[in-house]
């Protein structure tokens, strides 16, 4: 018999949308510097953007001429993406399969002002894997602190990151012909300046699959156009804005009167989307079928226009 229990009644409301500015400089690591000094870690060579431990992340360019990373050339049978934007893009080692070693690439980079307590963000990029990598992991991660870091290691970073990016429509990010935008919420806790994104898992806890029968025993992945967008305040309201009760294995959601609600998503306690409902009527009560979903904790949010609710439940077998 399936039983949900509600808890941490939580509603809030993305009060106003702000300017879309990205607060991430060179976020296509279009600008360069020092292309002819020759370097072990290419990443350098993109103005802003650091290396937090002793790993060798990359800079690939598509331009052959003013060439500032190692060339993307469209001649290669394997491993060429055109760049999403621009003549350049990053990449790095997230993983080099099970039982390997807890090697890691990073990226690292300074917002160009600190996050806002109270405030929703957009975290955002886009990846494509090297299509002659066999190993793909199911998420990216993103870390958000006060501080710059360095670790001198080529392993995992001790950190623990506020965002993980997955694909809503795919369990894994294997996609290796086009590019993909990933992109979540971050609800920031103020003083955030510093971003870095990778994987910050062990190589034995890393969630992985192999794509392609022969190729590099790695999981590699392009990334570019990274962005950090300030979305408004939040506000925490004295009363639930979400209505809700367990009918016949269903949600049944009655949304707060003048509330005009076009989509439902259901989220695990990673942030990962688990479900995602269009909604086509303004009629009350929404239902939302839970028979697919494993016991555990999850939040329900309700996103309209400028606005969102929510509310944290658990789901007990």
């Amino acid at each position: 018999m399936l039983r949900a229990r509600f808890l941490f009644l939580t509603s809030l409301v993305l009060a106003t949308m702000a300017t879309a500015q990205n607060l991430v400089p060179n976020p296509s690591f279009e600008d360069t510097v020092d292309c002819e000094t020759p370097t072990q870690c290419q990443l350098l060579k993109a103005t802003h953007w650091r290396n937090p431990n002793t790993a060798t992340p990359d800079v690939w360019d598509a331009d052959l001429v003013r060439e500032c990373g190692f060339p993307m050339d469209s001649t290669e049978i394997f491993g060429y993406q055109a760049p999403f934007h621009g003549s350049r893009c990053s990449g790095l080692y997230f993983w080099f399969g099970p039982g390997s070693s807890d090697t890691r690439e990073y990226l690292m980079i300074q917002l160009t002002s600190s996050l806002t307590s109270g405030s929703a963000y957009r975290v955002g990029l886009n990846y494509s894997r090297r299509d002659d990598f066999k190993w793909a992991t199911d998420h990216i991660g993103v870390w958000l602190g006060t501080d710059s870091v360095f670790e001198n290691t080529p392993n995992w970073l001790s950190l623990t990151p506020q965002v993980r990016l997955y694909d809503p429509n795919s369990p894994y990010l294997s996609e290796a012909d086009l590019w993909v935008e990933l992109a979540d919420t971050l609800f920031a806790q103020g003083g955030e300046h510093w971003m870095i994104i990778g994987n910050f898992d062990v190589a034995d806890s890393v969630n992985g699959i192999q794509v392609i029968p022969v190729g590099w025993s790695y999981a590699y992945y392009y990334i570019d156009q990274v962005s950090l967008v300030h979305l408004g305040e939040v506000q925490a309201l004295p009363e639930p804005l979400l209505q809700v009760q367990l009918i016949a294995g269903s949600l049944q959601i009655q949304l707060p009167f003048g509330f005009q609600a076009q989509e439902i998503t259901v989220r695990d306690v990673s942030g990962r989307s688990v479900l995602t409902q269009p909604i086509r009527s303004a009629s009350s009560p929404i239902q939302v079928d839970l028979e697919d979903l494993s016991a555990g904790i999850y939040v329900l949010t309700a996103v309209g226009g400028a606005c969102g609710t929510s509310v944290r439940f658990v789901k007990e077998e």
